[in-house]
This record gives C-alpha cells, structure tokens and sequence, in this order.
C-alpha cells in the first residue's frame, strides 16, 4: 500500500459474491479530533471532552444487511453454534435481504468479524472488528457538534433515519435515508450498533480533554451500543446518546457495524 492518502473506500466481496463496502474515517498520519458527549442530557455522556483519533480505520456503509450477516455466518456456523442462545446465519424477526441483521449479541459480531479477518478477503494488513465507542460517534457525528449530524430537530433525524416516529414499528432496508458526509448510512436509528467498549457509565469522568483512541474494554458482561433504533424516540437516537446491554441480548432492536483497522500502524 502506498504511503498516503488511503482509498476513500474499501469494497470487500463476501462468499456467494456478496458486497460490502467500508469508507475511510481517518486516514493513514491523520489526528481526528472531535467534542465527545453532551452537555444537559445524561450523566453518561458528561463531562463533554475532547477526544482524538490517530489510528487509521474504515467503518461500514451500512449495518451489517442479513444477506451480508448469512454469506459469513455460514462460512463461521460451528463456531456460531457454540455459543449459547445462537440463532444460526438467518436470526432476524423483521426478513428482508437488505434489512439490518438483528437478534445477534456482541458474541455473535465478534465471531463473524474474527472469522473475516481471517477470510483473506480484506486486503493486506487489515483486520475486521467492531468500533470503539469513540471510533462510532467520530464517524457518526462527521464534522457535527448537532444532536443528530443533519441538525438539532427531530425533523432533522426524521429526513436521515428510522426511529419510532417513522419507523411504522419495524426495521427497513439500509441506505434508503441520505448518508452523512463520511458515506455512512443508518448511524442514527434502525438498528443499535453493537461497539467494543464494556459498558461504563463513568467512563467520560475518567477521560481528560485530549484523550487519544479511548476505549474501555474488560471482563464486565455489559456491552456499549450506539445509534438507537426503530423502535425508540428521537432522544434515543442522538449522536452522543451511549447504551449499555448484557452482552448476551438478542433483540430486534440489536444489529453491528463492522470496523476496519490496520494490523500494524505502518504502510509501506
């Protein structure tokens, strides 16, 4: 790879040629710096700090489609099985093929994206992975200080995504909705995006201003997810606004998007 600018995107073809396509959030010799949280919300989100990124990575257009989720799932099955409350490589209640998967828990993204990276079919030197809580709002909030990155009014959110005001109870198809200004479709609503923070409500008392590529990852059972959902109100939605789940919650509300980072921070 050459030294530079990296491609804006990466397409990746899937078993049963399959696509899905990643869009670079940070580039290779780039600091990203953005305001994390909010002010009057939740405790959670506060104190609003200032956090930078140097790690180059690409993020999913989309959430994960359940044509996307199938065409790995069942390069990864054994795998999948084993884990306790699997729903095999079809889960989701809401069907359609470029719906949203859902009803997987963070066990379930870790596995399909552990498989991809050993798939051989990213290019050289990167692995799949889901987004650090830092890393999803960067990408979601793309250059925005407002509640949602169309502006601050939930009519604003209404124009860029699914949430219960219009949602009609349901999921629908990715990339119906205009993408924000990296590329990326669905960051606010459809699905809650699984991320790879343990969940801590304190998290952002502990982070000093300047913070570089935070993340908060243990042994606790409580995973972060982001973006809320179809079936939650506008509030819920916000760029800032953080969950935390059992790990193990399989819902209709619960999807993933998947991540790419660099194996080392190098290229030649």
């Amino acid at each position: 790879m050459s030294k530079g600018v990296l491609p804006l995107e990466v397409p990746v073809t899937l078993p049963g040629e399959v696509k899905m396509i990643f869009r670079r959030i940070v580039d290779v010799g780039e600091t990203a710096a953005f305001w994390r949280g909010s002010r009057g919300e939740y405790d959670d989100e506060e104190p609003r700090h200032r956090v930078r990124l140097k790690q180059p990575f690409y993020l999913g257009e989309t959430p994960v489609t359940q044509t996307q989720y199938r065409a790995m799932a069942e390069s990864c099955l054994d795998r999948l099985k084993a884990l306790e409350g699997n729903m095999g490589a079809d889960p989701s209640h809401f069907k359609g093929d470029k719906r949203p998967v859902e009803r997987v828990d963070f066990q379930d993204a870790e596995v399909v994206a552990d498989w991809l990276t050993g798939s051989g079919l990213l290019p050289g030197g990167w692995n799949a992975c889901l987004p650090t809580e830092a890393q999803w709002e960067y990408a979601c909030r793309a250059g925005t200080e407002t509640k949602y990155w169309r502006g601050d009014g939930e009519a604003a959110l209404a124009e860029v995504d699914w949430y219960s005001g219009n949602a009609g109870g349901e999921t629908h198809a990715v990339g119906l909705k205009p993408a924000n200004p990296f590329g990326l479709h669905d960051m606010h609503g459809n699905v809650w995006e699984w991320c790879k923070d343990a969940w801590d409500e304190g998290a952002y008392r502990k982070c000093p201003d300047g913070v570089i590529d935070p993340c908060e990852v243990d042994k606790k059972s409580n995973r972060s997810l982001r973006g809320g959902s179809w079936n939650f109100s506008a509030g819920y939605c916000r760029s800032a606004f953080r969950g935390g789940y059992w790990a193990a919650l399989r819902d209709r509300d619960n999807g993933f998007r998947l991540c790419l980072l660099p194996t080392v921070l190098s290229f030649e």
